[in-house]
């Protein structure tokens, strides 16, 4: 089971991975909603905190690599906001760039 867990966080880790390098190469946040980055960032950083103070090392490696995407996603969205005028959240926004 302990390779299971391991396993589960390893994957969940990497996912991010894909998203975080199209985004710094294409600078293309607009499908995603500043409000939704802000509180997954928020609840994940919180996860994150909680692991670490409870010496759940696996959660903590997890939320850590998590926060410090989503927190990539953040940063560009909002330099985004500021230099393109993007929309804070765009309903009509095109999902396939």
């Amino acid at each position: 089971m302990e390779y299971l867990g391991t396993f589960g966080v390893t994957l969940s880790c990497l996912s991010f991975f894909p998203q975080t390098i199209k985004i710094i190469k294409t600078d293309n946040t607009i499908s995603f909603s500043l409000i939704f980055l802000i509180m997954r960032f928020i609840g994940i950083f919180a996860v994150f905190i909680y692991s670490y103070y409870t010496s759940a090392k696996k959660l903590a490696i997890l939320a850590g690599f998590i926060s410090l995407n989503i927190g990539l996603y953040l940063v560009y969205k909002i330099k985004n906001i500021i230099k393109k005028g993007e929309a804070i959240h765009n309903k009509d926004a095109s999902y396939d760039s």
